[in-house]
């Protein structure tokens, strides 16, 4: 890409393009992490990396959808069965599942 697509000053062009390699280098596909960068260079001042870092990750977590998997599994459960529930949390090392379980582990039934 063109030192123009990156911006009009050498500051806001070094910035930019190190988000955008930042992202590529990470698994985000250029498709995508251009339009983040370009965004985020919108809300932020774009010679200023860790404000721009922060707008791209508040940009791509708006997207997410968190859900209660807890709600989810109980809502199967057929009507009037009051037995346990399984729940298996899988995922590497230090991802939070522990953390998961503590935060959300209140006994779902009363």
């Amino acid at each position: 890409m063109s030192a123009a697509t990156f911006g009009e000053t050498r500051g806001e062009n070094s910035v930019l393009q190190q988000a955008f390699e930042h992202l590529v280098l990470n698994g985000v596909e250029r498709r995508y992490a251009w339009p983040l960068v370009k965004q985020a260079s919108f809300d932020a001042k774009p010679t200023d990396q860790r404000q721009l870092t922060d707008r791209i990750a508040e940009s791509m977590l708006g997207g997410l959808i968190v859900r209660d998997p807890l709600k989810d599994i109980l809502g199967k459960r057929k009507e009037g069965s009051k037995g346990p529930v399984a729940v298996t949390l899988v995922g590497a090392t230090g991802v939070g599942k522990t953390t998961t379980l503590a935060k959300n582990g209140k006994p779902p039934f009363r």
